[in-house]
């Protein structure tokens, strides 16, 4: 889960078995206590079906899934969607999460954590140069 500037808020990472729809459940549990501030969630069209609803009833926070404009054909970006692939884009250049080296999913979800703290100092410290 990112936020509207692409910066890692959550991240649960899941055997491969496991449907991101259902996955998103585990994302989401203590979500208001987490993140009080948030007033919408966008997901991507895979999110769906029951988990989704109750974190609507839960939470009364929005879920919104932006799909392309009708007419379109072939691949167009969806500007609001297109965050969250920035992130991973930047994640992969972690020479640690080019592949997947660790035993437990545990593991993992750290390294994304301290991929995601190593790029945001970067970004705080050529902002602190300007």
């Amino acid at each position: 889960m990112t936020d509207c500037l692409g910066s890692i808020l959550a991240v649960v990472i899941t055997t491969a078995d496991v449907q991101d729809r259902d996955g998103f459940a585990l994302l989401t549990e203590n979500f208001k206590t987490k993140f009080p501030n948030i007033k919408k969630v966008l997901v991507d069209g895979a999110y769906n079906g029951e988990p989704i609803r109750n974190f609507t009833k839960q939470t009364g926070i929005p879920v919104e899934s932006p799909n392309k404009e009708k007419g379109t054909t072939g691949f167009v970006p969806i500007w609001k969607r297109w965050v969250v692939e920035r992130t991973f884009g930047w994640l992969v250049w972690q020479r640690i999460l080019s592949r997947c080296y660790e035993r437990l999913p545990e593991s993992e979800e750290a390294w994304v954590y301290f991929a995601s703290a190593a790029r945001l100092s970067r970004c705080l410290a050529f902002r602190l140069d300007l």
